[in-house]
């Protein structure tokens, strides 16, 4: 930089010249633009690992949620679960999945019960209702037999009439049962007495008690009116008795109580039998159920009986609840049927329906 110098009167006398290098400059220049570089450089390495990190929080839950939903749809496999790694959306999802798998993991365990109940209930059915008819087909070739005699012949004809009864029994349990899952199921209440029905239940197993020597002991008021389907409710006291004498050894007891108890009657069936385990007694009255469900067990039937009649006495107002101190400590069934009152006591003038 360069400028004039004047002295007075005897005018410019010189020439200031100023110089001054760049150096300084340059060097201010080169460290803002190195300090501009780091700066880009920072910043870009925070960015790229700052992207990294939201894409590993973001894409990586969303990538494992969808391995597992793969997994699940190629295996079948409803016990997988998403592993939950944030407090965010993307952790509310895996909790509705998870829930989700849950409740289709509880349906298919239940389905999967289903389907063994449905089959071992097909191979009960088809033992039970084969064991009367091949009985019948034996006797009546024993009735074809030419050195046939009359002792024989009676013998012969009583127990194709019991396994016929016993086959008929057995497809009307079924038929029930069918009636009541359908809805279908109907009483016709009329007018009657819960004692008799009581004896004649009684008398009915009674045969069958006497061959196992088992005592039956009855104690019932003088009577018990009420109103309600009779042959249902016999059936639901022939079940319980059945029951009792089937399940009692040789020699056992069962013992029949019917007493009025305040605004109800209460049936007690007692039997010194084997029992009831209490992991199997809340599915005592589901239908289709056994202790044993094999085929090969012991003792015949389908399962179906007191189901039928928890439905029956259910229907009548009534309820009906099992008791057993676990295994070889016997059984109790108690029933409990509504009194009625003195306007009911009177006889319909036609049947009704439920």
């Amino acid at each position: 930089m360069s400028t004039s110098v004047f002295a007075g009167e005897r005018g410019r006398v010189g020439t200031l010249m100023v110089k001054s290098g760049l150096e300084p400059v340059n060097t201010r220049l080169r460290h803002q633009i190195a300090s501009t570089v780091i700066v880009l450089l920072v910043s870009s390495v925070a960015a790229v690992v700052l992207m990294a990190r939201l894409q590993r929080q973001l894409t990586e839950p969303l990538q494992h949620l969808a391995d597992t939903a793969q997994a699940v749809s190629r295996g079948r496999d409803y016990s997988r679960r998403v592993v939950k790694e944030a407090h965010d959306e993307v952790g509310a999802v895996s909790d509705a999945f998870n829930d989700m798998l849950q409740q289709i993991q509880t349906r298919d365990e239940e389905l999967q019960n289903a389907l063994r109940l449905k089959d071992e209930f097909l191979a009960t059915v088809s033992h039970e209702l084969r064991t009367p008819l091949n009985a019948m087909l034996g006797w009546a070739h024993v009735l074809r037999s030419p050195q046939l005699t009359p002792e024989m012949t009676s013998q012969a004809i009583d127990a194709i009439d019991r396994n016929a009864r016993w086959q008929a029994r057995l497809i009307e349990d079924i038929l029930d049962v069918s009636r009541i899952i359908t809805g279908k199921l109907r009483l016709e209440p009329q007018a009657t007495d819960l004692v008799a029905i009581v004896r004649s239940a009684v008398d009915v197993v009674h045969p069958s008690a006497a061959a196992k020597k088992i005592d039956v002991q009855v104690a019932l008021p003088p009577t018990a009116p009420f109103m309600g389907d009779p042959d249902r409710l016999r059936q639901v006291v022939w079940n319980l008795l059945s029951n009792a004498v089937k399940f009692t050894p040789q020699e056992g007891t069962v013992r029949v109580r019917l007493e009025p108890e305040g605004a109800e009657y209460r049936l007690e069936v007692a039997d010194s039998g084997r029992g009831i385990t209490p992991d199997f007694l809340p599915y005592i009255f589901q239908p289709f159920r056994q202790a044993d469900g094999s085929p090969r067990r012991s003792r015949g039937g389908l399962g179906l009986g007191l189901a039928i009649a928890r439905h029956l006495t259910e229907l009548s107002g009534g309820s009906i609840q099992a008791e057993s101190r676990g295994t070889d400590e016997g059984a109790t069934f108690i029933v409990r049927l509504p009194r009625p009152t003195r306007a009911a006591r009177q006889p319909l003038a036609r049947s009704g329906r439920l």
